[in-house]
């Protein structure tokens, strides 16, 4: 496809195509019809309200060429911190399994500094994953049991607090669990600092870099990509990928978002040679690939 050369083969590890209870841009049949026209390998679908394997298995059908990843996010809608919906979901293809987003304890104590979520949040109450101790909770450990017996899932944060990302990596990669992503630790949602950052790559974790902070919003500041940047610049490209958390109706579509993230990596220092191996190399690793 003319002008989206940069994403033949590239891969979006986090998008978020409708139809939700939230205005979108997209669907996800057309979010996998476009990433197949311009050539990309795979796309994942994040949930934000239900399990994403079904839609998936259906998009993958409708094209050629791209493999299509969903999964379940752990908030309660979706059942919470159970292993048994875990091994079910598991079973039914999930690929992902996605710490809490709108029900994280970290999301909605941090709604004021981060208003776009309030109409999102469903729930009244909240999930930590740790103890006071900054111990992973036994359902937790569970979860991650059950992780483990299932060759190639992947964990992610999402919207836990760096203080729970780190346990959780810890805890992940000492039972064995190969590959463990941190959710867009930059977003002023989840705020994470650069130490932070470092520490999360020396426990054994991806950076999961997404383009949807960089766009304004009438609610909140925009992030400057070259603090993505300089963040990857700081770690190494070889632990990081790039993704878009696209797919609502204020921001473009992933495929565009996706190119347009790696122009502006590019503006701000990063080489051509680092961005294939955040948007191609490292995620088709980590869904195996090869």
């Amino acid at each position: 496809m003319k002008n989206y050369e940069i994403l033949e083969g590239a891969i979006d590890l986090h998008m978020h195509p409708g139809p939700t209870r939230v205005p979108y841009r997209i669907n996800f049949l057309e979010a996998a019809k476009e990433a197949a026209a311009a050539g990309m390998r795979a796309i994942v679908f994040k949930p934000l309200y239900f399990p994403t394997m079904d839609r998936a298995f259906a998009a993958e059908q409708s094209v050629s060429d791209l493999r299509v990843f969903g999964g379940i996010v752990l908030d309660f809608g979706m059942g919470g911190l159970n292993p048994q919906v875990v091994k079910n979901a598991i079973e039914m293809g999930a690929k992902f399994v996605w710490m809490p987003l709108f029900d994280s304890k970290h999301t909605i104590e941090n709604l004021g500094i981060n208003p776009t979520y309030r109409n999102m949040v469903t729930s009244g109450k909240n999930i930590v994953i740790v103890d006071e101790d900054d111990r992973l909770l036994p359902q937790v450990r569970e979860i991650l049991e059950v992780m483990v017996k299932s060759a190639g899932v992947i964990l992610e944060t999402s919207h836990l607090s760096p203080r729970e990302s780190l346990a959780l990596i810890e805890g992940a990669k000492r039972i064995g669990i190969q590959h463990v992503l941190v959710t867009h630790p930059l977003f002023p949602i989840i705020g994470a600092t650069q130490d932070e950052i470092c520490e999360m790559v020396r426990r054994g974790a991806i950076i999961n870099h997404c383009v949807a902070a960089c766009y304004p919003n009438p609610v909140r500041d925009a992030l400057n990509p070259q603090k993505i940047a300089e963040s990857i610049q700081d770690v190494g490209a070889e632990h990081c990928v790039l993704s878009t958390d696209l797919g609502g109706i204020l921001f473009p579509s992933p495929l565009e978002g996706l190119r347009g993230f790696c122009e502006m990596m590019i503006a701000a220092g990063i080489s051509k040679r680092e961005i294939d191996i955040m948007i191609k190399e490292n995620p088709a690793k980590i869904l195996g690939l090869g």
